[in-house]
Formats: C-alpha cells, sequence, structure tokens
C-alpha cells in the first residue's frame, strides 16, 4: 500500500513514500521540479540490482542522466570518495539546478547527502534508499558525512533533501543480516517511547515482520517517529539528542572492531550496554534490562560484545564522542519506555561490567 505525505523542517518541505515499485513515482516527482541535469549515484553492488532499473526510467522520461557509481562498503566513507563524486559532477557539467539522486543503502545517503551540500554551496539531493537501515534512519533526518581517522561520521554536515522513496521491493535482495541489521533502529523508536512500534515488536519475529503490511507498518512508524523529533530540533541542540540511543556505546564498539561488525549490530549491542549502565545508575530495573535483551535477540541481534575488540579501543572511541558538552560524555540512559540525558559517571567500570558478560 502506497503511502505518501510531506514533512517540513523548518522551512524545508520534504515529500515521503513508503510503498513498492517507486521508480515512476520518482520521475512524476522530478517531473513537477525546474531542474538540469540528473545525477545518479549507487555503488557497485546496488547499481546491477535497482539503480540501472531507476536510471533507465530516468533516461527515458528526461534524456541524459550523469550515473556515478563508487565501491561498496563503510570503509569507502572518506573523503577520497567525496573528492570522486565532486570531481566527476564537475567533468559532467552539473550546475546549481542539478539534482543528485542516492540509490543505496547508508553509507551512499550519508556521502550523497554530504557532496551535495558542499557542491557549489549546495544542490538539491534525493534519496532512494534500498536496505532497511536507511529507509528508517540512515536517509531521514539530514546528517550526512564522512568517517574521519577511524572515528564514525565525525566530519560531516546538516542537509535535507528533497525527497525520500522507501522502495519495499529492494529489500528482497538485501545480503543476510541486512534485515536484522536495519531492525536495530526500529528497536530503538521502540525503546525511547513509540508504543506502537513496541507493541508490533513485541508480538512478531524475524519471520512475520518479513510481510509486506507489516514491515511497511515498522517503516511508515519508524520514519514518522524520527521526522517528527528531527522537526523539533534539526540540529541536535535538544530533544534531538535521544535518536542517539544506544550510539555512544554502539559507534565506539563499531569503530574498535574498525567496521567489521555491521551499524545495526553495534547499536543492538550499544543499546543493550544502555540499560545495563541505566541498571548500575539505578533508572532501569534487572527485568526491563533482560527484557531487552530478549527483543533485540528475537530479531537476529547478538548484546553482548566481540571478544575480538579491545576495551581498551572502546574507551578511546567513547572519548571522541561527539555527544561530549564541556569535555564530559553526555549519556542516553533507559528509563522504562523513554531516555533521559546525564553526565556519564564511572562509565570504564560499567564497560568493564558489561564486557565481563561476553
Amino acid at each position: 500500500m502506497l503511502r505518501q505525505t510531506v514533512y517540513k523542517i523548518n522551512n524545508k518541505e520534504i515529500s515521503v513514500a513508503v510503498g513498492s515499485n517507486l521508480a515512476n513515482l520518482l520521475t512524476d516527482f522530478l517531473s513537477k521540479k525546474r531542474h538540469g541535469k540528473l545525477f545518479l549515484l549507487s555503488n557497485e553492488t546496488v547499481f546491477p540490482l535497482w539503480g540501472n532499473k531507476i536510471y533507465k526510467v530516468l533516461k527515458d522520461k528526461f534524456g541524459v542522466v550523469g550515473k556515478i557509481i563508487v565501491a561498496d562498503g563503510e570503509q569507502y566513507k572518506n573523503f577520497e570518495i567525496i573528492e570522486s563524486i565532486l570531481k566527476q559532477l564537475i567533468l559532467e557539467g552539473a550546475d546549481r539546478t542539478s539534482i543528485l539522486i542516492t540509490i543505496g543503502g547508508g553509507v551512499i545517503t550519508d556521502i550523497g547527502g554530504f557532496a551535495a551540500s558542499i557542491f557549489l554551496r549546495g544542490i538539491p539531493v534525493i534519496h532512494y534508499p534500498t536496505t532497511l537501515l536507511a529507509q528508517v534512519d540512515a536517509a531521514i533526518g539530514g546528517k550526512t558525512g564522512v568517517d574521519f581517522y577511524g572515528f564514525k561520521n565525525m566530519v560531516g554536515s546538516f542537509y535535507q533533501p528533497d525527497a525520500i522513496f522507501c522502495d519495499t521491493e529492494t529489500l528482497s535482495t538485501l545480503a543476510a543480516g541486512q534485515m536484522s541489521n536495519g531492525m536495530a533502529e526500529i528497536i530503538k523508536y521502540a525503546l525511547i517511547g513509540n508504543e506502537e512500534i513496541y507493541k508490533i515488536l513485541k508480538n512478531n519475529n524475524s519471520d512475520s515482520i518479513a510481510k509486506a503490511s507489516i514491515i511497511e507498518d515498522l517503516i511508515w512508524k519508524s520514519m514518522d517517529t524520527k521526522f517528527n523529533i528531527v522537526a523539533a530540533d534539526e540540529k541536535e541542540s535538544g530533544k534531538r539528542i535521544l535518536l542517539n540511543f544506544g550510539h555512544t556505546f554502539g559507534h565506539a564498539v563499531e569503530s574498535a572492531s574498525r567496521f567489521s561488525l555491521l551499524h545495526g549490530q553495534a547499536i543492538a549491542i550499544g543499546m543493550a550496554f544502555a540499560y545495563f549502565y541505566s541498571e548500575m545508575r539505578g533508572y532501569a530495573t534487572k527485568i526491563r534490562f533482560e527484557q531487552v535483551n530478549r527483543l533485540i535477540g528475537r530479531y537476529g541481534l547478538k548484546t553482548t560484545v566481540p571478544h575480538s575488540i579491545k576495551i581498551n579501543d572502546i574507551f578511546t572511541f567513547m572519548a571522541k564522542d561527539k555527544k561530549r558538552s564541556h569535555g564530559n560524555l553526555r549519556f542516553i540512559f533507559a528509563k522504562n519506555m523513554g531516555v533521559a540525558v546525564e553526565k556519564a559517571y564511572d562509565v570504564k567500570d560499567a564497560i568493564d561490567k558489561f564486557m565481563d558478560m561476553g
């Protein structure tokens, strides 16, 4: 079932759609806009699966379309890839009327959004996310960027897309583990207070949520949750920090793994640690910690840190966390069906004890 709406963040209107086979809806949207040359950004994995199909639809409708295909993987989310995208835009005649269309997962939406934000001081970008993680999180909210010096998303910008098209057909070709990767962020929305999502997750499992009607509903509710938070606080000066629940420790684990762990798996571990730390601090009960661990495990995600990851590396990456304020680490604690942001105390002791559980 096709669902569409328009969100407004500050003065920016963002059209969104969730459904199947949305390529023609994309061309309809573009037909209503005055634009110059279109450019499609994808990677070597996604382009043969979905990018080429959309490229042909765009080319049939609009004539010449630029095609930028980059390597696939978090390890390529760096300044070198941004430079290559900008270079191709320049060489192929992009100008301020051009539109960049990203087709891929979170790495593609992140680097595409960042490149669009700095090219000629900003050209429009449209996201056509092809992974569950990108559809419920990475493509939404306007955060763009690259990893730098081994640190996750250390350099970037806030830059809202003109539209997001979440085509559920693209989920049919996801590699093993990618559905669970996206489920981590959906679980996060439930744990920070969306009781409707929590109820759906509690009443289903990895097999049953694969039904089109259920996954579309989860994508729609997740998107709505994030958009409403971002609309209230676009640049993370207040409420938006709640979206980082599980990310302080999760990002550190992901970086310490040298990105061998999928983002969602790292965030699942981060959420488990957040509940463990919250229990230590008296914010949450042990029963609630165990309930959350079972919920995470139900969707194919682990809740303990792999033995190959060194605790000192986790400390190093947490020390550079972007949620620091005045030199202090702000941590997002769990409080029943919600969260609280507080200064972190004795976090090293908490990490020691949590990793001993693994």
